[in-house]
């Protein structure tokens, strides 16, 4: 998961098309969803840290929305 993260995050600086950058986001969101998983499993579970990481999904998610949204208004 965390390789996901690494090279996403690497990607996601290039200048890739619309629909590839979006399924690199979506992969990226799933990663977090999946390590935060991870973290509810640890005994005892890592409840701020699962929450951490779900947060830092939707705000990726939610960042990069508004970029898609802002480059469709300016075409």
């Amino acid at each position: 998961m965390e390789v996901v993260l690494q090279v996403g995050e690497d990607l996601l600086r290039e200048r890739l098309g619309k629909f590839f950058q979006r399924d690199l986001v979506l992969a990226m969101a799933l990663s977090y969803v999946e390590l935060s998983r991870e973290a509810m499993a640890e005994t005892p579970p890592a409840i701020v840290h699962s929450c951490e990481l779900l947060e830092r999904a939707l705000k990726l998610l939610e960042v990069r929305k508004k970029q898609h949204k802002t480059c469709d208004e300016t075409l």
